[in-house]
């Protein structure tokens, strides 16, 4: 009778202490994991990117696949980071331990991340959440006035974020404003993708938000309209450097930086 109430009892215990082991042994091994043996709290130790927060409290570390990686850029909202790791670059999650996509090429422009994979070119804007504004779908993309320049095919684009502005540019985009976009064979098309000044050769201009310099055989003309005429026109020994600044009603013509002249606008 003892040895049965004996055995009953082991049997008891081991029902009942067994699950608590097997979950302390699991415990343990999860604290294991993020258990911090870097002393100086250095970026990157022993084959891993190490991240920390505010209270310099180890959030997660990044194991490295080849002999060293490190940051591509900064990290962002102490959320999101690139990290380059061989020929990749991957876009990690940190508070997550997990990699949200891997590039072959990432530039960072202001507060935005050009990102190529498959050698074609996508647009991601990173705050508290990762947004993809261009999809990762063109050849080429450049930011001129906080637009993007979108190359596909033989076609160009104006967009503003994932929005297209003006679309099928037969020429590559150099500079716009508000009413016209100047191509790189200098050809000048409005936003209704009609052709201006066609027959003339233009050798330099110079562009604000509503108003035209442009430099043919050496005489300057100022537009506003190129439907209309010319503001005014100057004759120049020397073309290069042209600029236009609009400011407190005044259009400020320069060459080099130096003020050649005046006009009242409205």
């Amino acid at each position: 009778m003892n040895k049965k109430i004996v055995l009953y009892t082991i049997i008891i215990l081991l029902i009942i202490f067994l699950p608590l082991t097997i979950f302390s042994y699991t415990l343990k091994d999860k604290d294991n994991t993020l258990k911090d043996e870097n002393p100086h709290h250095f970026p990157y130790f022993n084959g891993s990117l190490w991240f920390y927060n505010e209270d310099k409290e180890l959030i997660n570390k990044y194991n490295c696949e080849n002999e060293r990686c490190t940051y591509a850029y900064p990290i962002i909202n102490q959320k999101y980071v690139f990290i380059k790791d061989g020929n990749k670059i991957k876009l990690y999650d940190i508070m997550n331990n997990k990699i949200n996509n891997t590039f072959e090429e990432v530039k960072k422009e202001d507060n935005n991340y050009l990102v190529k994979k498959d050698n074609l070119w996508g647009v991601y804007k990173i705050g508290e959440e990762i947004k993809e504004v261009i999809k990762i779908n063109y050849e080429e993309i450049k930011i001129i006035n906080n637009k993007f320049i979108l190359k596909n095919g033989n076609k160009w684009q104006i967009s503003d974020d994932n929005k297209i502005i003006v679309d099928n540019i037969n020429n590559e985009v150099v500079n716009f404003n508000n009413n016209y976009i100047i191509c790189q064979d200098m050809k000048i098309y409005d936003y209704s993708g009609n052709l201006y000044m066609n027959d003339y050769l233009i050798s330099n201009y110079a562009i604000s938000d509503n108003y035209l310099a442009l430099v043919i055989n050496n005489i300057l003309y100022i537009y506003q309209n190129i439907n209309n005429n010319y503001l005014k026109s100057y004759y120049l020994n020397n073309i290069q450097n042209i600029s236009l600044e609009e400011d407190n009603n005044n259009l400020l013509i320069k060459q080099d930086n130096i003020l050649l002249d005046t006009l009242a606008i409205s």
